[in-house]
């Protein structure tokens, strides 16, 4: 949290999240862990959600596992990719 008066300083840590919201979503969240070096970003590590610790690939545990894992690295920054639809009840016609 930036306090009035600080500077914020770049971060040194950048996560790209590649999102799903599949029930095996685990298996299907990609995470990137890049690191600033001068003016370049060097990708370290690409690994599943379901790596994360208390993770797994269902749904219920992996979300969880996720949400901490961005509470725990508050220092770095992050990019998240995820669909803007409309869930496929929604999108039935109703007849």
């Amino acid at each position: 949290m930036k306090l009035a008066g600080q500077r914020m300083h770049p971060p040194h840590h950048i996560y790209g999240i590649d999102f799903s919201g599949a029930q095996d979503a685990g298996k299907k969240i990609w995470i990137a862990e890049g690191v600033v070096k001068g003016d370049s970003l060097l990708i370290e590590d690409c690994f599943r959600a379901r790596d994360l610790q208390d993770s797994g690939n269902e749904l219920y545990r992996c979300l969880p596992a996720l949400k901490d894992f961005i509470k725990e690295n508050q220092d770095a920054a992050f990019g998240l990719d995820f669909p803007f639809v409309l869930p496929e009840v929604l999108e039935r016609d109703e007849k």
